[in-house]
């Protein structure tokens, strides 16, 4: 007997770890969308797998940046058929009646972990979209809707801002060019006085000789002169001695 209450007090022990095993498979345990399961995103929403009024299980649902519709499900029964689970999408208006084959349906599997990349059916970024789920559970067809709303744009701040574009200060600025001060400026240039100069043309000193010997040293000047008297003088005696020579002798 007192192995059997022994037995029975392991067992109430054990109860609640059960209970919370039960609960993580069914998404919260409480069917009313309160617990966020393991792996879920808090930005993602939920729905219950309702029939006739009754929850058979939660589904959540989230858009990734990449534009994906990821899908978890949580039923508490079995599934049944080939294909019990349905997932429809569109961006015209939300659904009201369970998903199944048409334009809209984007998924048909037996999966409970779903991604739908929605580019692939044309829903862009840009656009909100509405889901339709339908999970076959049992005898009983249940239904759960989702909204998805639009990628946000990446803010300015994640992208190149202002602040790390060239900015004026980083630009090539008027000091930085080539200014008036490095360019050839006139004293750089040609100046009158790089240029022929009257002084170092061709002079009178250079032209005539008889002048430079007149502007040369003091001496030579005197020197000159006597010479050029003693060859005129000595011209006129010449010059007289022939007319001696040419003049007929008086008998």
């Amino acid at each position: 007997m007192v192995r059997g209450l022994g037995a029975l007090v392991v067992a109430i022990a054990a109860l609640p770890w059960m209970l919370a095993g039960s609960a993580q498979a069914s998404g919260g345990g409480d069917l009313d969308c309160s617990t966020l399961p393991a792996g879920v995103p808090t930005t993602a929403t939920c729905d219950l797998l309702s029939a006739g009024g009754s929850a058979y299980g939660e589904s959540w649902m989230w858009r990734t940046a990449a534009n994906e519709l990821r899908l978890r499900l949580y039923p508490v029964g079995a599934l049944s058929g080939t294909e019990p689970v349905q997932v429809c999408a569109r961006t015209s208006e939300p659904f009201s009646t369970p998903c199944a084959d048409g334009p809209d349906r984007v998924y048909a599997g037996a999966g409970t972990v779903i991604t739908v990349p929605l580019g692939a059916f044309f829903i862009e970024k840009t656009q909100a979209a509405f889901v339709g789920v339908s999970v076959a559970i049992g005898d009983v067809v249940t239904s759960a809707t989702g909204q998805l709303a639009a990628v946000p744009k990446p803010s300015p701040s994640a992208s190149g801002s202002p602040s790390e574009s060239v900015s004026p200060s980083e630009s090539v600025s008027p000091s930085e060019s080539v200014s008036p001060s490095e360019s050839v400026s006139p004293s750089e240039s040609v100046s009158p006085s790089e240029s022929v100069s009257p002084s170092e043309s061709v002079s009178p000193s250079t032209s005539v000789k008889g002048v430079t010997l007149a502007r040369t040293g003091g001496g030579a000047g005197p020197t000159l002169a006597v010479s050029l008297a003693l060859l005129g003088l000595g011209a006129a005696l010449i010059a007289g001695a022939n007319r001696l020579t040419l003049t007929p002798r008086r008998h």
